[in-house]
């Protein structure tokens, strides 16, 4: 079981001999990505498993700095991942 809350703060230009310990540090949130999930795995031989997990997330942009909430869910998410969604993975491994 997991739980995510990443967010993402104002982007600066960091030019060389530019002062950025000047800039605010998350004046702004532009982007926020929360998400629960749970997983098991299945060992079914040695050294073999199976896994599943769920996953629910909620990815969002704000309009912050003259970009708009789409720019910035743009920037940093895939579009399947954008919004609310429901992710299921399935998968198997073999060794460690």
């Amino acid at each position: 079981m997991a739980y995510l809350n990443a967010t993402h703060g104002n982007e600066y230009a960091y030019e060389t001999g530019s002062n950025v310990d000047e800039h605010p540090v998350m004046e702004n949130i532009t982007w926020k990505n929360e998400s629960f999930s749970i997983s098991t795995n299945y060992e079914f031989l040695t050294e073999t498993y199976l896994y599943i997990e769920y996953r629910n997330n909620n990815v969002s942009g704000f309009n912050v700095d003259n970009k708009t909430a789409q720019e910035y869910l743009n920037m940093y998410s895939p579009g399947f991942f954008q919004g609310k969604n429901n992710i299921i993975s399935l998968g198997f491994n073999i060794g460690f």
